[in-house]
């Protein structure tokens, strides 16, 4: 409240401040069902097409096409799109679920989308996939979890007040929880551009990417992470950096430059996963495997 009466805003009073908090929590949770739903129904329940071989450089047909020789329209030798296992040799999660093939997809699929997605199988069953995306869900609450104890701990070593660690406790929940709504819009967009201009012959292989680009998320929670920790431990760091060096104290309209930073800093990185999506939309259009 102080802020805002600073700020020339409206002030709130104190009762609603915790409902207001939880209403957002409860609305974004209820957003992320219906996307849930939403994305699940994309490609229905049928059998899967029949799709003929396709040269995975072009996608020209190579039905009664031999193995031998090179694509007609790209040159690309057709041993390489109808050879199982030569071009899309797959995952190491899907090849054999375990801690370290866990941790290699994920940096296989953050660090180098499409080499990733250009390997990975996508006409296979989405059990595993679907497994890879929940391992890092929990990862990541076990994550929250222990920056919540610390954040307390460092507060109660401080000051020994825990009533002021109601905004922490929120927040530390809310990051992981906004993330996956914020994955599962961008994927709603993504899938029904894919829908759409028809990118992919099949939206099972959308949904396998979808729960491998899990990895992704982890930049989003990691980059917010580090922010709101700066700014429990050491609060307006940013502006008093700003005003010790450069003798100003900048304000960009409603924002302070620390709300700015994770502002603009979250925009960018979601026009960067649609950037990324169209990198894997390349990847994956014309798959044999």
């Amino acid at each position: 409240n102080a802020v805002t009466m600073q700020k020339g805003y409206p002030a709130m009073p104190d009762v609603w401040i915790p409902i207001a908090l939880v209403g957002i929590l409860v609305s974004t949770c209820l957003l992320v069902v219906w996307l849930c739903r939403a994305l699940g129904s994309l490609g229905g329940s049928g059998p899967e097409p029949v799709i003929p071989p396709r040269c995975e450089g072009c996608g020209y047909d190579l039905t009664h096409q031999p193995e031998s020789g090179r694509c007609s329209e790209c040159g690309l030798a057709l041993a390489s799109s109808l050879t199982p296992g030569l071009r899309r040799p797959g995952c190491s999660w899907e090849a054999r679920a375990g801690v370290v093939s866990l941790v290699w997809t994920a940096l296989g699929a953050l660090i180098s989308p499409r080499r990733f997605y250009e390997r990975l199988k996508l006409r296979t069953p989405q059990g595993p996939s679907r497994a890879f995306a929940r391992w890092q869900y929990l990862i990541m609450g076990g994550c929250s979890a222990a920056w919540i104890y610390l954040m307390v701990a460092e507060e109660m070593s401080n000051r020994g007040d825990w009533t002021e660690l109601f905004i922490p406790l929120l927040v530390g929940f809310a990051v992981p929880l906004v993330g996956w709504g914020l994955q599962r819009l961008v994927s709603a967009f993504v899938a029904s551009w894919w829908v759409i201009h028809r990118m992919v012959p099949d939206m099972g292989w959308g949904r396998k990417v979808f729960a491998y680009e899990t990895s992704f998320l982890w930049v989003f929670c990691l980059y917010n992470g580090a922010w709101l920790t700066s700014f429990f431990l050491y609060n307006a760091w940013l502006s008093w950096w700003l005003k010790e060096t450069f003798d100003v104290r900048p304000h960009l309209g409603a924002f302070d430059p620390e709300e700015a930073a994770v502002f603009l800093g979250d925009i960018a990185l979601i026009l960067a996963w649609f950037c990324r999506y169209g990198v894997i939309g390349r990847a994956i259009r014309w798959s044999n495997f």
